[in-house]
């Protein structure tokens, strides 16, 4: 991610996944499910139509690590996806006080893992959103709720092949050219592994890491300059988003190398993605602190931008980072940003697709982006995403179990106000799982 976020904490996952409904059997209830553990998995009918407090429902320890806000955004999120929560479908049951849960709600069916503490009040410690289930699913539907949200936002699939560039099967808003966030990394991982193929580098080759950038998850805590592998550095910038970690590899392999395999692999409007800026760069880019030179900046030639960047080392770190300075809403993502379409992103994906190298796979796959069920749909899923405030991006290489591949990448921007992430994690669960059914 661009701007670091708390995804995942203690079990409450809040990527909202989706399956193809199966059937429509009635609830079953596993014998060895506790009385408390079925009270608990009723309640989370006025739990998601917001008639029961949190605190009378999760353990302190979960409250402590998964902020009101958050909760209010996943059960609003649900809420205007699917509807009103409305019954239990089935529980099976791993032990007494824990178990998985179909919830019924009146568009879709959601499977939940829940874990409740075994001792009175038997509040609930884990609750993990797995999927959704959506009945008749199709991209005319998710077409039109993309066309509805705020800002702009598209999406698109390309049939990946070994004899041609990549295919548009399925596209809204495709061509567009959007603000990524973290998906940019995908390029420099690029650079690296065609580095590394030609026997320039190794992947033991050893980095330090770069002055600190913000980033959370990852090294925020590391002294500066501690010696990494390079593909430790690739692991943590593709897996978490370590911002720390991608600024190492752009000094490491060099920006204007970066730059060149931009141009080799393509890219609709290479002047919208150079020079390629470090996280850190554009970070205090955006600073109100650095407004003069943020105009100074985009009033420039490519050429004269290079020079500010070189010149204004010390203004453009992230000792002139406010994160507070984010709290009001998107900064500048219409000019300080990373950019590409759907296209451009399918070519870089692409690219990484024909390595011979198994490790950037494996790289790749260390994050799915969406829910374990959903992911198991495919033989293989690679994800990159990023966002910051007004910006999601979410970029997938599967491929199919009949070894067909393809890349599948949406991105939603509004400058004006900040963005539904879960809604966003959904629609694109949605579509893969729509292709996943077809492919």
């Amino acid at each position: 991610m661009f701007v670091a976020r708390k995804f995942m904490a203690l079990g409450l996952y809040l990527s909202l996944g989706f399956t193809a409904i199966i059937g429509t059997s009635a609830s079953v209830m596993a014998q060895s499910v506790s009385q408390e553990f079925q009270q608990r998995a009723n309640q989370l009918i006025p739990l998601f139509n917001s008639q029961i407090a949190y605190n009378d429902y999760f353990a302190p320890n979960f409250l402590e690590a998964v902020p009101t806000r958050q909760l209010d955004q996943i059960i609003t999120g649900a809420n205007a996806q699917y509807g009103k929560a409305i019954s239990i479908r089935s529980i099976v049951a791993n032990d007494p006080h824990a178990g998985i849960i179909k919830l019924n709600f009146e568009k879709a069916t959601a499977t939940i893992q829940m874990v409740i503490n075994p001792n009175a009040p038997f509040l609930v410690s884990l609750l993990l959103l797995q999927g959704f289930e959506v009945a008749g699913d199709n991209y005319s539907d998710i077409e039109q709720e993309i066309s509805a949200l705020p800002g702009k936002a598209g999406f698109a699939i390309h049939l990946l092949s070994n004899r041609q560039a990549p295919t548009m099967i399925k596209q809204y808003r495709g061509a567009d050219q959007f603000a990524i966030g973290s998906t940019f990394k995908l390029y420099i991982l690029a650079e690296l592994a065609a580095q590394i193929e030609r026997g320039r580098l190794k992947w033991s080759d050893i980095a330090p890491l770069a002055p600190k950038s913000s980033t959370l998850g990852g090294t925020e805590k590391w002294p500066e300059g501690s010696p990494l592998s390079l593909q430790s550095l690739a692991t943590l910038m593709i897996s978490v988003s370590d911002n720390n970690a991608t600024d190492a590899l752009i000094a490491f392999l060099g920006r204007r190398n970066i730059e060149a395999r931009v141009r080799q692999i393509g890219h609709d409007d290479i002047n919208r993605i150079t020079p390629f800026l470090s996280t850190a760069e554009a970070f205090s880019f955006k600073m109100k602190a650095n407004d003069k030179l943020r105009n100074d900046f985009l009033r420039a030639s490519e050429k004269e931008q290079q020079k500010i960047i070189a010149r204004n080392k010390n203004r453009l770190s992230i000792d002139n980072y406010d994160a507070r300075e984010f709290a009001n809403g998107p900064l500048y993502i219409e000019d300080i940003e990373w950019y590409a379409t759907s296209t451009d992103i399918s070519r870089v994906l692409d690219n990484l697709r024909q390595s011979r190298d198994p490790i950037i796979k494996n790289i790749l796959s260390l994050n799915s982006g969406i829910g374990a069920n959903d992911a198991r749909r495919w033989n293989y899923l690679g994800y990159k995403g990023g966002s910051e405030p007004g910006v999601i991006s979410m970029s997938f290489m599967v491929q199919s179990r009949q070894g067909i591949w393809y890349s599948v990448s949406g991105s939603w921007n509004n400058p004006d106000k900040e963005v539904n992430r879960n809604q966003w994690v959904a629609i694109m669960t949605r579509i893969l799982n729509i292709l996943a059914q077809s492919a």
